[in-house]
């Protein structure tokens, strides 16, 4: 189990309340999968993350006088893969705990698990996190650091993405 994981697993053990979220919310922004900055649309100036009750625990608020005493208020989701998401941020860290484990998991057992509720949320999200793979891949390559696989390593490889090429059995005649 990698050092990453342990952390992961740490964070899910915790019950789900807002002290919880707040630490979810905090490690997310440390390994940079949520923004730790943003900037208000109309004011361009920094927001600040203010902590609330719901949802995720923390939301951008820009309190500036320019906006005629109403506060702008932004989530703290903004600008990452998990902004028109309904699921919570605890159930996007365990679906990515076990999308990291690499194991063949049932759409089924994740569904009674509680992470999501239908076969497309899952879709989704193991597609995004797929996207996210390969771009970290790419930039390894492109830094001349990658090297996938090696000795006492295993690498798998999912079929279905080669290009969806019909295979065809030749018989003898």
């Amino acid at each position: 189990m990698t050092l990453i994981q342990r952390e992961i697993l740490g964070l899910l053990r915790g019950r789900d309340n807002l002290r919880n979220r707040c630490k979810i919310v905090r490690w997310m922004q440390k390994k940079i999968i949520l923004p730790r900055a943003m900037k208000c649309n109309s004011c361009k100036k920094k927001m600040k993350l203010h902590k609330r009750f719901q949802g995720d625990g923390y939301q951008w608020c820009c309190t500036r006088n320019a906006h005629h005493h109403t506060d702008i208020t932004a989530s703290v989701r903004k600008g990452s893969m998990f902004f028109r998401s309904r699921l919570s941020l605890r159930q996007h860290l365990e679906f990515i705990y076990r999308f990291s484990q690499g194991l063949r998991q049932r759409q089924m057992d994740l569904i009674e698990d509680g992470i999501a509720g239908s076969s497309r949320t899952l879709t989704k999200m193991t597609s995004a996190l797929r996207k996210v793979c390969i771009s970290a891949m790419t930039k390894l390559r492109q830094r001349g650091g990658m090297r996938v696989g090696g000795p006492h390593h295993f690498v798998m490889i999912d079929e279905s993405k080669f290009s969806h090429k019909r295979k065809v059995l030749e018989c003898p005649t």
